[in-house]
């Protein structure tokens, strides 16, 4: 029987599904995952979308998923391999009513998977093409009920031009960073940390390096992006600020702030602390409305430091 195509409305349920289906690939892909996205219409609220949780898994090496195959198939999988997209694995669960969707990608494939991130993140910011989108999905969905080729092609140029608008905006704007940029996030994160930081043994930089690069992934991370490079980042863990990093030649744009003013749209209130030595720092937080709340000593570095907090 052909895949029955349904498109609903938006269902918080979603997002609970993903978050289910998460732990049990990370069960599977263990040591060889680097993380999971959850992508496609699903993940984005308010948006109308076929109820098929899509899900892409970032791996250090793509040709060790193939050789556990089997337990995604035990799990009711099918595995598909590539199914058209080179550097791919497909997977899928859930027959002619198809639940979920797995593509997954090795980390470095960096044009693959800032093509899905830059398509879900741009929805998700874009509330008016959000619902064009979802309109014409529904439209389809009432045409083509068993017919998934026509369904495909009835979108296939609006998603052409989404997909070209997403990736223009994903190469310059402020927006969430991915993992294939990690690397480059860390070499801002070290040469800033050094230069901003002459009254610390750039050793202290370098023996962190490998930490900071390991937990980064479990932080929010936001990067100013201009013309596909990375101007400058904000780290955040909670409603801490971890730093905000901006390239030396990239300073003094206004880059740090509309970093910090990005987030400080999500949250009433901020707090991070600052080298008082830092002087810069300082001084650039001050300006933007943080107070001095404590100071203390840092046992790692045996320099002063202040907390410094924000309030809505």
């Amino acid at each position: 029987m052909p895949q029955h195509i349904t498109v609903q409305k938006f269902n918080t349920a979603w997002e609970r599904q993903f978050v289910e289906e998460k732990e049990f690939i990370k069960s599977i892909l263990k040591d060889n995952l680097v993380e999971i996205y959850h992508i496609g219409s699903t993940a984005v609220k308010g948006l109308s979308a076929k109820p098929i949780i899509d899900m892409m898994p970032a791996v250090f090496d793509l040709s060790k998923v193939d050789l556990i195959a089997n337990k995604f198939e035990q799990a009711g999988y099918e595995y598909m391999g590539e199914f058209g997209i080179k550097g791919r694995r497909y997977l899928r669960k859930g027959g002619d009513e198809r639940t979920h969707q797995i593509h997954i990608f090795q980390k470095d494939d960096a044009s693959n998977i800032k093509r899905h991130l830059a398509v879900r993140d741009y929805l998700r910011e874009h509330f008016d093409e959000a619902q064009r989108y979802g309109k014409l999905k529904e439209s389809l969905a009432l045409q083509f009920q068993y017919n998934i080729e026509g369904y495909c092609d009835g979108k296939e140029e609006f998603m052409q031009s989404l997909e070209q608008s997403a990736i223009e905006w994903y190469d310059n704007s402020i927006r969430l960073g991915n993992i294939c940029e990690i690397d480059e996030i860390m070499q801002i994160w070290k040469s800033e940390n050094i230069r901003a930081h002459n009254f610390i043994s750039a050793d202290y930089w370098e023996s962190n390096y490998c930490a900071v690069k390991t937990a980064l992934p479990q932080s929010e991370i936001y990067v100013y992006a201009c013309k596909g490079e990375i101007m400058g980042f904000i780290g955040l863990n909670g409603n801490y600020i971890e730093g905000i990093f901006v390239k030396a030649d990239c300073q003094r744009k206004g880059i740090g702030k509309a970093l910090l003013n990005r987030v400080k749209e999500t949250r009433s209130n901020l707090t991070l602390s600052v080298y008082k030595k830092n002087l810069n720092a300082v001084s650039f937080y001050l300006k933007n409305a943080f107070a001095v709340v404590s100071e203390d000593i840092d046992n790692n570095t045996n320099e002063i430091e202040y907390t410094l907090r924000w309030m809505k």
